[in-house]
C-alpha cells in the first residue's frame, strides 16, 4: 500500500496568476496523485517543448483521458444508482435533495459526486491550480484509474471473485483484458467449464451475441485461438455465467466503440506507464494498483515546462544517465515538485535586523535637520584598491568531462555497452495465416479463417542449453589450436 505522504499537499493559487492547462496536464495531475504517469514513445520524443503539451500533447493523451472519463462515469453511475450499467452517458443526476457542483468553483459540495466534466472544469478554465475531490469523487476516480491501469497492464478488470480460484488465476495471468466463464451441462449431466479470454475491442450486444478479438478459448480440454470471430452465448441455459465484456444495446454502438478501441490498441501497453519507486515492484509483477482509502490532498496541476523537463530526463537520447532503474526517481521528482506549496507572502522583509536593540531610545530627536546634505559622499563598494580575489567561485571554472569531447568517449562507450543489457528471453516467432473467400454474387464471406501459428523457442530451452555448452567447449578448443598454430611457432 502506498503511503499517503507521496501524494503531498496543495495550495490553491490566485486565479489571476493561473494559465488554463490542456487535458494532458489535467490527466497527468490526476494520475500522478495515484503515483503513476503516462508518457508514450511519441510524447517522450516530441514533448521536450512546453508549448507542445497544450496542443499535440493533449491530442496524444486524449484516448487515455476519454477512457478515464468513461470509467469514472461508470463508477459514478453505480454509486448513485446503487447498481451497475455500461452506458452511463448522459450521466444520471443525483437523487433529489443533493446539490450539483456549481461552476466555476474549486471546492466541491461535501457529499456530492460531480460528473467528470464538472470535476475538471475549473482547472480547464484556468480557475483552479488543483483538482479538488470529495471522498465520493476520490473513490470513483480510484476505480477509474485502476481500470485504466489494468487495461494497459493487460490485467482483466472486475473479475468475479466467486468463480473458482484457479480460474481467477488463469484469467489474471492471461494478458487478456476481458473474459467469459460459464459452466454448462453435458448430456450425461456432467459440468463442462468454459474459459474464454479476449483482447481489446471485444464486446457483447443484446447480452447474448459477441464480437471477439484476439481470443483464446478453453473448453472440455481443447483450446481454440484466433484473431476474430462472431458468436453467441446461451446465457440463460448456463449453470454459471460470469463475464466482464462490455455490453451494448445495439451492434452499431458496440462496433463504433470496438473500432475506436482497436485503433488505439498500441497505446494500451505496459511500456507507456511510468511509476513512483513505491510502485516499481507492482509494475514489474503486473500487480494490482494500490492507493490510499482516504482521499489525500491533490497535487498541483503540472505545467508544460515541468512535463517537458521530465520527458527530457526519460529520453535516453537527451539524458546520457538514463536507465530503467532510475526512471521511477524522475516521476518521484515530478510528484515532489507538485507537492510544494507556494508562499502566499514571499519574503516580506528581505533585510531584517538580526540584532535589534533591546532598549530603543524612547526620546528620539524631535528636531531633525530640515536641510540635510543633498550630496552625501557615498562609500564606494567595493573600493578600487580592495582585493576581491577571494570572491571567485571555482565552480565557474570547472566542467563535467563526461559531456565534453573527446573526454566523453570512454563514458559513451560504457553507455553503448549498457544499451545491450537486457534480461535473456527466448524469442517467439508468429506466422499469421488469413484465409478469406467471398461469394461473388452476394458479397458475403463464405470463408473467414484467421489463425496465428507460434514458434516459441522456450520449448527447446533444454536442447539449446546443451548446444550452448558444446559451442563454448569447441570454441575454447578452436581458440587453443589457432593460438598454437599462429602465435606459438614450433
Amino acid at each position: 500500500m502506498l503511503v499517503i505522504g507521496i501524494f503531498g499537499s496543495y495550495q490553491t493559487a490566485q486565479a489571476t496568476a493561473l494559465v488554463a492547462p490542456g487535458i494532458a496536464q489535467v490527466l497527468e495531475s490526476i494520475l500522478l496523485g495515484f503515483g503513476i504517469s503516462i508518457f508514450t514513445a511519441d510524447t517522450i520524443k516530441n514533448g521536450t517543448s512546453a508549448t507542445w503539451w497544450d496542443t499535440d500533447g493533449s491530442a496524444a493523451l486524449k484516448p487515455y483521458y476519454d477512457d478515464l472519463e468513461q470509467a469514472y462515469e461508470e463508477q459514478r453511475f453505480k454509486v448513485i444508482n446503487g447498481g451497475g450499467g455500461q452506458n452511463p452517458e448522459p450521466s444520471p443526476t443525483p437523487a433529489p435533495g443533493s446539490t450539483s457542483i456549481p461552476f466555476p468553483t474549486t471546492v466541491p459540495v461535501p457529499g456530492d459526486i460531480p460528473t467528470f466534466k464538472e470535476l475538471v472544469a475549473p482547472a480547464l478554465a484556468g480557475g483552479a491550480a488543483v483538482i479538488n475531490m470529495t471522498q465520493g469523487a476520490w473513490e470513483c476516480m480510484a476505480e477509474a484509474v485502476s481500470s485504466l491501469w489494468n487495461k494497459m497492464m493487460g490485467r482483466p478488470d472486475k473479475v468475479d471473485p466467486s468463480i473458482p480460484e484457479d480460474v481467477v488465476n488463469q484469467i489474471m495471468s492471461s494478458g487478456h483484458p476481458y473474459y467469459v466463464y460459464f459452466v454448462s451441462k453435458s448430456y450425461l449431466g456432467e459440468d463442462l467449464p468454459f474459459v474464454g479470454l479476449y483482447g481489446i475491442g471485444s464486446f457483447l450486444y443484446s447480452k447474448k451475441k459477441a464480437y471477439l478479438y484476439n481470443f483464446k478459448e478453453i473448453f472440455n480440454g481443447s483450446v481454440n485461438e484466433g484473431y476474430s470471430r462472431v458468436t453467441g452465448f446461451a446465457i440463460d441455459s448456463y449453470k454459471i455465467w460470469s463475464s466482464n465484456l462490455p455490453v451494448f444495446s445495439t451492434l452499431d454502438e458496440g462496433s463504433k466503440w470496438s473500432e475506436q478501441q482497436r485503433a488505439n490498441a498500441d497505446k494500451y501497453v505496459k511500456e507507456n506507464i511510468w511509476v513512483h519507486p513505491d510502485l516499481q515492484d507492482t509494475y514489474k509483477n503486473n500487480g494490482k494498483l494500490e492507493y490510499p482509502q482516504q482521499a489525500p490532498r491533490p497535487l498541483q496541476i503540472p505545467s508544460g515546462e515541468q512535463l517537458a523537463d521530465t520527458v527530457k530526463k526519460l529520453n535516453p537520447e537527451i539524458n546520457p544517465n538514463y536507465s530503467p532503474e532510475i526512471a521511477p526517481s524522475y516521476i518521484q521528482e515530478l510528484i515532489q515538485q507538485l507537492q510544494k506549496q507556494p508562499d502566499p507572502n514571499p519574503n516580506p522583509d528581505p533585510n531584517p535586523n538580526p540584532n535589534p536593540n533591546p532598549n530603543p531610545d524612547p526620546n528620539p530627536d524631535p528636531n531633525p535637520d530640515p536641510n540635510p546634505d543633498p550630496n552625501p559622499d557615498p562609500e564606494v563598494t567595493p573600493k578600487p584598491d580592495e582585493d576581491t580575489s577571494n570572491d571567485i567561485d571555482p565552480k565557474n571554472y570547472t566542467a563535467d568531462l563526461k559531456k565534453i569531447f573527446p573526454f566523453c568517449i570512454p563514458f559513451d562507450l560504457v553507455h553503448l555497452i549498457q544499451a545491450f543489457e537486457a534480461e535473456p528471453e527466448a524469442p517467439v516467432f508468429e506466422f499469421p495465416f488469413d484465409l478469406e473467400l467471398q461469394n461473388p454474387w452476394t458479397g458475403k464471406k463464405v470463408i473467414d479463417y484467421h489463425h496465428v501459428f507460434k514458434l516459441d523457442m522456450s520449448d527447446y530451452e533444454p536442447v539449446i542449453k546443451i548446444f550452448r555448452i558444446f559451442e563454448i567447449i569447441f570454441f575454447i578448443i578452436g581458440l587453443l589450436m589457432i593460438t598454437r598454430q599462429q602465435m606459438i611457432k614450433g
